[in-house]
């Protein structure tokens, strides 16, 4: 309600163009720290992925913010996994984030896996990024070529 005010006066202020601009840029970024993240969570994920509902056998309810513990970096990693290939939400969602929300979410998960303790996780981070690139070009190259044999990337 709050940003629907806000945006009408933008709107008699500044004009329209500016005002959404301001709009999605105040809605584009979680709060910082966990609980911007986890509030992400909770509007994108909990729905399929909550303590009532384990789509693929993962639940995200209860995902915590202590990277020196194996079992919430697997998960992390995960997550990152799946926002990071676009894989999650899936297609038939009801909401989708915003591409700067995506971002600055896998932003805050790489930044916290890489400054912790747990040296592994960050070499899974760096090889998960250079995947993404990868099946991107493979994508395109694809795409372009017309065949999707072995990708020379």
């Amino acid at each position: 309600m709050l940003i629907v005010l806000i945006s009408l006066l933008l709107v008699k202020r500044v004009g329209r163009w500016s005002a959404l601009f301001v709009v999605l840029a105040v809605g584009a970024l979680p709060a910082a720290g966990f609980d911007g993240v986890a509030g992400f969570i909770e509007s994108y994920c909990v729905q399929c992925h909550g303590g009532n509902k384990e789509q693929g056998g993962v639940t995200l309810h209860d995902l915590g913010s202590n990277f020196e513990e194996e079992e919430t970096v697997d998960r992390w990693l995960e997550v990152l996994s799946q926002l990071t290939t676009g894989d999650m939400p899936p297609r038939d969602a009801t909401t989708f984030p915003s591409g700067p929300l995506r971002r600055s979410v896998i932003q805050w998960i790489e930044t916290n896996l890489e400054s912790s303790d747990r040296a592994e996780s960050s070499s899974r981070v760096n090889g998960l990024r250079n995947f993404g690139l990868k099946a991107a070009l493979c994508a395109v190259c694809s795409m372009f070529s017309g065949s999707v044999g072995e990708c020379k990337y």
